[in-house]
């Protein structure tokens, strides 16, 4: 994670998804990833580079194993994993958590960069919440 000298977040209030080259803003898809076999995960093909709207860039590395939002399987009607509006979200912030970085600092970026995609308020805030919280005791719970 690195800050940019003079971040240009005028009319991006939630930061930005960035081009992995330029670093400039970019509207389209992100996430490009093979299917591992066999499995429900990912790796990514393609760096995944968000600005948030501190100036903190978070570029997560090609290879890296994604699995999209940890929603238990019975819930995937109500809010599939792979979601196009948090999918580029759920990749930042997972691997922002598995880097060791700050748990709750992660789940606010993870809060942002939904709202940067235009995943409305109410929406956003119920995907935090359950990262924040939820996923917080659960993650507790797996290293204890």
């Amino acid at each position: 994670m690195r800050t940019l000298h003079a971040p240009n977040l005028t009319g991006h209030p939630y930061g930005y998804f960035a081009d992995p080259d330029t670093y400039l803003p970019t509207a389209g898809p992100v996430v490009h990833a093979e299917w591992m076999t066999g499995d429900r995960d990912m790796v990514l093909d393609v760096p995944v580079v968000y600005v948030d709207p501190r100036g903190q860039i978070h570029r997560v590395p090609v290879g890296e194993r994604i699995n999209g939002l940890s929603v238990p399987r019975m819930f995937w009607r109500l809010c599939w994993p792979y979601e196009p509006l948090t999918r580029d979200a759920s990749v930042v912030h997972d691997w922002l958590c598995s880097i060791g970085h700050d748990w709750d600092d992660a789940a606010l970026v993870f809060w942002y960069a939904m709202r940067c995609r235009g995943v409305r308020p109410m929406r956003a805030w119920i995907r935090w919440a359950a990262v924040r919280f939820i996923g917080k005791w659960c993650h507790r719970r797996r290293r204890a």
